[in-house]
């Protein structure tokens, strides 16, 4: 019985390789990009049990035993070997969707063994702990998202049957061309799709979305990467299609979308945008960078604000920030708020102070500056020589608490060996 579960294994694995590599080569003229990892050791494989607290399923076991994962096993989906936890993508999509399981009480998926996964979060396959049978055995439930719980499997053999039967042209290679057929014209409309987007044919691309619901998620994944806003031609395209890039379930690139809208004047639907990015806003420092290099403060400090909303928001975008700032009038308050929250911020960037300083001195508040430069200088970080020839500051120079600042950094960057001969 065992010989003859191993053999359908292996003879499941070698079936639905061959079919994705006819695949490939019919509906792309390229070799597959699937790669089926050499087999797991058993010392390696008894490791893993012993992290998981419990034997493997036999089934899922003798998979691994022939190869420890599967990449590309269909399409952005891979069979999961025993270090999938080094896939960052994977993991990170795994965890999150334990995470959400768990908060709705469902146990079964938040403790599960994971079998196979996309990076995108759409597809799960897992082992239930809770289901053991005698022999050993778990259910293996597939999830797809947004669907949910879509089936159970007894054993991964039965799903891998059940996948050849589905996706590779059933039980013989008769059936192989009639899925090629349905891919080829699923790549066709798809690289029909990519041209329209290449010409910028707006209307075309209308119309190919409304019949074309298969074509949706790839059309707009390569207008969010491949169509740069600076182009009036480019922010149009981008703009038309607003409410389905801020309504697509999957994870899109919408800095372009951000920016055209910016560029567009539209800022109420930059802002929008930029609330429906989250923490990714943080990717918008580049184009704030620009904004700034071409002096245009004003412009670039309504997205350093967003950009800086973040959590993952850099140093470097804080600095910035402080930079337009000294540029642009904008209510003392705001001003005030953002300063403060600068150096709280910036406690281990002394230029960051040095810049907040400058502001501070800008809005009158001289006790304010003095405090920031005394940041600056215990931070270790600042240059004597840009403390004293900062002009920005003069207004500061001849008071006796500045010269005991600049004492003080003259000491951090100076050798007592030094001084000791100097006093």
């Amino acid at each position: 019985m065992t010989a003859q579960k191993k053999t359908e294994i292996k003879e499941w694995v070698e079936k639905i390789a061959a079919a994705n590599q006819e695949q490939s080569s019919r509906c792309f003229g390229i070799d597959s990009v699937q790669e089926l990892y050499p087999p797991c050791p058993e010392a390696e494989l008894r490791l893993y049990e012993q992290s998981l607290g419990r034997p493997l399923p036999p089934s899922y076991r003798k998979f691994l035993r022939l190869h420890n994962g599967w990449g590309g096993f269909s399409r952005n989906i891979s069979l999961l070997g025993t270090r999938y936890r080094q896939e960052k993508d994977l993991l990170a999509a795994i965890e999150e969707f334990q995470a959400i399981e768990a908060l709705d009480g469902k146990m079964g998926a938040a403790t599960g063994i994971f079998v196979a996964a996309a990076p995108d979060g759409r597809y799960f396959l897992y082992y239930d702990i809770h289901t053991r049978r005698k022999n050993g055995e778990m259910e293996l439930v597939e999830y797809i998202y947004p669907k949910g719980e879509v089936c159970c499997y007894p054993d991964l053999t039965t799903y891998l049957m059940k996948h050849f039967e589905t996706y590779c042209g059933g039980g013989g290679e008769t059936l192989v061309p009639s899925l090629n057929e349905e891919m080829r014209m699923v790549l066709v409309d798809a690289a029909h799709g990519q041209e329209l987007l290449a010409q910028r044919d707006l209307k075309g691309l209308k119309a190919l979305w409304a019949e074309k619901e298969w074509v949706r998620s790839s059309l707009l994944q390569s207008m969010a990467i491949n169509v740069p806003p600076w182009a009036a031609t480019d922010r149009n395209l981008l703009l038309a299609f607003q409410e389905e890039l801020l309504g697509e379930a999957g994870p899109v690139d919408l800095r372009g979308l951000a920016i055209a809208a910016f560029l567009e004047y539209d800022l109420e639907l930059f802002d929008k945008v930029a609330l429906t990015m989250g923490d990714n806003v943080a990717g918008l420092e580049f184009f704030a960078q620009d904004l700034l290099a071409q002096k245009k403060y004003a412009e670039a400090l309504k997205v350093l604000i967003a950009v800086v909303n973040s959590s993952k928001a850099s140093l470097d975008a804080w600095s910035q920030l402080v930079d337009a700032l000294l540029e642009v009038e904008i209510p003392e308050f705001d001003t005030s708020a953002l300063l403060l929250r600068a150096e709280a911020r910036g406690r281990s960037r002394g230029e960051i102070f040095h810049k907040v300083a400058r502001v501070w001195l800008k809005l009158g508040k001289e006790d304010r500056a003095l405090a920031a430069i005394a940041n600056a200088v215990r931070s270790g970080q600042l240059k004597l020589e840009d403390l004293h020839k900062d002009g920005l500051l003069a207004d500061l120079h001849q008071d006796p608490k500045f010269n005991r600042l600049f004492l003080e950094a003259y000491q951090r960057e100076t050798p007592s060996s030094k001084l000791n001969r100097r006093v």
